[in-house]
């Protein structure tokens, strides 16, 4: 006789469904764009496809070389590996990290919640994300002003540090901006701008992470031995706790220094 196994179906979390579908991304152009996680590999493409593919074509179309010095350029185009490692390494690893970051955020609370590390009401996680998507918004809105006014600001000091005649910068040719040079700095300006968006983000996010655990529970599972006490280090005194019959199968290990999260911490037996 042949038995079937089939496969246990997935309890429905109030909370976890809550979380995973609460959106930080409204008002954000950059996730407008790629709204979905398997966009991220075309996102990286596109930023270089926006930044230094229109670079370097406009460089070999217009400047006298590539890879030599000519007249007062002491830096030709393709031995600025600044130039080049920016836009071809840290651009795109900035725009997947921005593009991603919401998936990480939601898939990780939900997890964490589907897991019972994290206790939270489903009233009080419909308060929460209810509260801040309308923060996340102005975040977002906010924050791209701000990073647009940041990358032209970037976008002109570098204008003003490759003006100068001695610096033989690739961008300047007889004193003027040549059109690589527009097309660099414009390349500047969406750097920064991303970059300020992101930081602008992440805080916020842990502002968010913040509110969010003051109204909920964390259940800490030790890494301890069989047989051997777990000990509690998170508010720094090692307090016995009770002995494991067996290894637990899971752990969380956590250290909160605010007073409101860490008096929500509790063992789980």
């Amino acid at each position: 006789m042949t038995s079937v196994l089939e496969p246990a179906s997935v309890s429905p979390h109030p909370a976890a469904e809550l979380i995973e579908q609460f959106e930080t991304t409204d008002g954000s152009l950059v996730h407008r764009l790629f709204p979905r996680r398997g966009s991220l590999a075309i996102a990286c493409i596109s930023s270089v496809l926006a930044t230094y593919v229109p670079l370097l074509i406009v460089a070999w179309a217009t400047l006298p070389s590539l890879t030599e010095r000519y007249d007062a350029v002491r830096l030709p185009f393709l031995r600025d590996w600044n130039v080049m490692f920016m836009f071809f390494v840290t651009m795109p690893a900035l725009v997947a990290y921005l593009v991603d970051d919401h998936w990480q955020l939601t898939s990780a609370i939900g997890r964490t919640l589907r897991e019972d590390i994290l206790a939270l009401s489903p009233s009080d996680t419909l308060n929460v994300t209810t509260e801040w998507r309308n923060r996340f918004r102005q975040v977002n809105i906010w924050g791209q002003a701000l990073g647009v006014v940041i990358g032209v600001i970037v976008a002109w000091a570098n204008y003003r540090a490759y003006a100068s005649p001695r610096v033989g910068h690739w961008t300047m040719h007889d004193g003027h901006l040549t059109v690589a040079g527009i097309v660099f700095l414009w390349a500047v300006c969406l750097f920064f701008a991303l970059t300020t968006f992101y930081v602008i983000r992440s805080v916020a996010v842990a502002y968010f992470l913040r509110s969010l655990l003051k109204c909920s529970t964390i259940r800490v599972v030790p890494f301890d031995s069989p047989g051997e006490p777990a000990k509690c280090m998170i508010c720094g005194n090692a307090s016995e706790v009770r002995s494991f019959s067996r290894a637990p199968t899971s752990g969380f290990v956590t250290q909160m220094t605010d007073e409101a999260v860490s008096d929500n911490l509790v063992w789980e037996r």
